[in-house]
């Protein structure tokens, strides 16, 4: 059997850890959310936001972040890559990068988010620490978690279970395909 149950967000920041941040404080405060919680449940947004990518750098941050400036939003976007956009792909990026530049977006590159306390908001940009302060509303806009309840259910009970795509680490879709199209290759000669 194969499980792909995806990967949901979760109130941490996956990519801090490839950084070396294991722990940032005031990620359970009302004003941080996720980009579920934004597009799903619809939950209100303050005026002056900071998008969080923490190096996953796919269209959820961007495409939300561009769409909360055409909406009137004060946007600051937060990345550990080298310019918002930097995994986008050749084709996609050109589009995007350009987009962002025509914006009102303020982007912080080479920089982490490390502590979030109240309206302000602590980064590592650069190596060196800064403030972006009077943040109504953060938005964490990076890698997920795995689903894995279904998976160690089943493994729970005994049966022969694999998992593929974002139920064992969240990446892109290229990886995803790439693991179903084995284990659909393995399924086949078994049987």
């Amino acid at each position: 059997m194969i499980v792909a149950t995806g990967s949901a967000p979760s109130l941490d920041i996956v990519g801090n850890l490839a950084q070396g941040i294991q722990d940032t404080p005031g990620l359970a405060q009302d004003n941080v959310m996720s980009v579920w919680d934004v597009l799903e449940d619809r939950r209100p947004i303050g005026h002056r936001v900071l998008v969080v990518d923490d190096g996953e750098g796919g269209w959820k941050g961007i495409g939300l972040a561009l769409q909360l400036d055409a909406d009137g939003h004060d946007v600051e976007y937060v990345t550990p890559l080298p310019y918002a956009g930097a995994k986008l792909g050749p084709f996609s990026a050109d589009l995007a990068v350009r987009r962002i530049h025509l914006s009102h977006i303020a982007t912080h590159p080479f920089a982490s988010v490390t502590r979030i306390d109240g309206a302000t908001v602590t980064l590592s940009e650069q190596g060196h620490a800064n403030t972006v302060a009077d943040v109504d509303t953060v938005i964490l806009a990076g890698w997920h978690r795995p689903v894995t309840d279904l998976y160690v259910a089943l493994k729970g009970r005994g049966v022969t279970v694999e998992r593929i795509g974002d139920a064992i680490a969240s990446r892109t879709m290229l990886e995803a395909i790439h693991e179903g199209e084995r284990a659909a290759r393995r399924v086949t000669s078994n049987t």
